[in-house]
């Protein structure tokens, strides 16, 4: 599966980078995020709650960034466990601008499933996907003082 979209934030580069490597804001941003621990370098535990179709599960796993352009852009890769429910592993691309008044987040998602979770095909999957995405940067937008406009999705 894969999607992209972007937000403007009304908030300047450096503040979103910020809000992007602080564990403490992203664990309040990341839907149904129980735990968001920094273990080493650029390394991170995580555990997330939520529901897929018809399956409740607790995801368990590590998320690690790489490719830092510091206030630019990171790549995040992340991977995780949901027991019986199967398991997730995704790569997400963010690259930051300067616009006028705040900063334009941009991102790339591809991600791909198996087990359970995964038999509830590509366009259920994508549209949770999409969701849990949005939930994010609507929470990360309201952190940094909202959005300038509505994000864009594709």
């Amino acid at each position: 599966m894969e999607f992209s979209g972007s937000s403007r934030l009304r908030a300047d580069r450096a503040a979103v980078w910020e809000a992007l490597n602080d564990p403490a804001v992203l664990q309040a941003c990341i839907p149904g995020c129980e735990r968001f621990e920094h273990t080493g370098e650029g390394l991170y535990a995580i555990e997330v709650g939520g529901r897929i179709g018809p399956i409740k599960a607790l995801f368990t796993g590590s998320i690690r960034l790489v490719e830092l352009d510091t206030a630019r852009t990171y790549r995040l890769e992340g991977e995780g466990s949901g027991g019986v429910a199967g398991m997730a592993k995704g790569i997400a691309d963010v690259q930051l601008d300067d616009i006028a008044s705040g900063t334009e987040l941009a991102y790339a998602i591809t991600a791909v499933t198996d087990g359970p979770i995964a038999r509830f095909g590509a366009k259920m999957m994508t549209g949770t996907a999409q969701r849990f995405t949005e939930r994010f940067f609507d929470a990360l937008a309201e952190h940094l003082g909202g959005k300038l406009e509505q994000a864009s999705a594709g």
